[in-house]
């Protein structure tokens, strides 16, 4: 699959990027805009990266809305079939155990999170930055808020899958009650853990001992013997 997905993308790439200004004009088209800008500042080239696109454009607009609405469309069919799951969980509750059926409701659950999080932080981060900038209203405090936005993506999933995971929830958990025990000296993260006795199950001769049955079988099979 990832070849084919990657040529899928690079395929759009290049033909958008196709019409795209050349690296080698970007500061001759960056100057020629500042010059009908009053009081504009002029950027600092060495060592800066500089992003210039021509976004009222109709190949920029096409690509936005080609790119966008595939977005839109296959977040909310990814989570709309996630309610569809559910629903089918529900209803073949009665068919799994109550371990089975929590944990395939658990992990369900997670996926439909894990689907969120890519919507949360970064379509509708990217979808603020480029209806300001189509507004001519977008601040460098904003552009980096939208950037810091798009980096929690991957630290989001990770955090997902540490919670909704028994075994790594439990491992965080034993991990921080000693850094809560000493920031709050020794008030919290005291929690007493449940310690399960299992008694082994009792033999049928081991019972008949103990409750003084096995003299009475042993005279009844006696006679047989003999």
């Amino acid at each position: 699959m990832y070849p084919l997905r990657a040529s899928y993308i690079n395929g759009w790439l290049k033909y958008f990027g196709d019409y795209g200004a050349k690296l080698s004009e970007v500061r001759d088209l960056l100057i020629r805009d500042l010059q009908t800008t009053p009081n504009a500042e002029f950027p600092n080239f060495n060592g800066t990266v500089i992003f210039y696109t021509d976004y009222k454009s109709d190949y920029a607009i096409f690509a936005a809305i080609f790119i966008f609405v595939g977005f839109f469309v296959a977040e909310f069919t990814s989570i709309g079939f996630v309610f569809v799951l559910l629903k089918m969980l529900e209803s073949r509750k009665e068919s799994f155990s109550v371990m089975t059926y929590k944990l395939h409701r658990q992990l369900t659950v997670a996926l439909g999170v894990q689907l969120l999080t890519p919507f949360l932080f970064i379509i509708l981060p990217v979808t603020y930055g480029i209806i300001r900038t189509y507004w001519q209203d977008i601040t460098a405090e904003q552009g980096r808020l939208i950037i810091d936005f798009i980096e929690l993506y991957g630290a989001s999933n990770s955090l997902v899958t540490l919670y909704f995971i028994k075994p790594y929830r439990t491992f965080l958990i034993t991990k921080f009650k000693p850094i809560l025990r000493l920031l709050t000296c020794g008030n919290y993260g005291n929690g007493s853990q449940e310690v399960v006795k299992i008694q082994p199950a009792e033999t049928t001769l081991a019972s008949e001992v103990i409750n003084g049955d096995f003299n009475e079988r042993k005279r009844s099979i006696i006679p047989v013997i003999k």
